[in-house]
């Protein structure tokens, strides 16, 4: 999986689907977020297994570019490191 992307745009989606995440659960996967690289948007998953948060980002937003695919892919990553991502 490879795209570019807005940073305050993925910063702004982690953000929203983390609420449904859960840090401390005994499945661990839960803690995480889904990434899905599509060819025409970015797919953002959160959930905690009472709810689920999706937060879906198109290649471009009112005519402006905020996303570029290059490599379709699926991928899980703990929230915390996303989140640590987005201050960089």
């Amino acid at each position: 999986m490879e795209f570019i992307i807005n940073k305050e745009c993925f910063n702004k989606a982690i953000t929203d689907v983390s609420h449904a995440v859960s840090i401390k659960t005994p499945i661990p996967i839960l803690s995480g977020i889904k990434i899905v690289a599509n060819s025409d948007c970015l797919t953002l998953l959160g959930s905690n297994s009472d709810i689920v948060i999706e937060k879906n980002i198109p290649l471009t937003i009112d005519g402006v570019k905020e996303l570029e695919v290059y490599e379709k892919g699926t991928v899980v990553l703990s929230t915390k490191y996303l989140s640590r991502i987005g201050k960089w």
